[in-house]
């Protein structure tokens, strides 16, 4: 029930009333250990509020993919780009005007996922993009048409470092 590019990191879970297993089962350094391998945890504070300790994803091999909140934002952008692409596929002949009209439609609809839809501290889907959509006859598959988006995407805030210096 959150916008794809929210992070689920200490955000409240309803429905439940206690988490046992997680506060009385495991000792910190076990979480910790099961948290490293990628397992996103969900546990009970002192004052019994129930949340995600950490939004993770099982593939922990850098930040784009353990990060939960990017893949899923990810994915909820791709679904937006293949919806809009849905049109032009079986209607018409690859042409120069065809493979122009695909790239200004990704660029409208990256264009959408720019702006904020929900709170302006959250952000929108996509920051911006890393260069220019490409957008070519498939040099193998001729009858397709191959698009190369790199949408920058918003990391969470995980963690705030505070350096006190005196």
């Amino acid at each position: 029930s959150v916008l794809p590019q929210q992070g689920l990191t200490r955000v409240e879970v309803a429905g439940f009333d206690a988490m046992t297993r997680t506060t009385r089962l495991f000792a910190a350094a076990q979480l910790n250990t099961m948290a490293e391998a990628g397992m996103m945890i969900v546990t009970q504070s002192p004052t019994g509020q129930i949340y995600v300790r950490h939004s993770l994803s099982t593939d922990n091999s850098d930040i784009n993919t353990s990060e939960l909140m990017r893949t899923t934002n990810l994915d909820s952008i791709s679904y937006v780009l293949l919806a809009r692409l849905a049109n032009f596929q079986g209607k018409y002949n690859i042409t120069d005007r065809l493979v122009e009209l695909v790239r200004l439609t990704i660029l409208e609809a990256i264009s959408g996922l720019r702006m904020v839809t929900g709170s302006q501290m959250l952000g929108p889907q996509v920051l911006g993009l890393n260069g220019d959509v490409a957008c070519m006859q498939h040099p193998i598959h001729r009858d397709r048409i191959l698009v190369t988006v790199r949408p920058q995407l918003p990391y969470p805030n995980n963690n705030t470092e505070l350096h006190i210096v005196v």
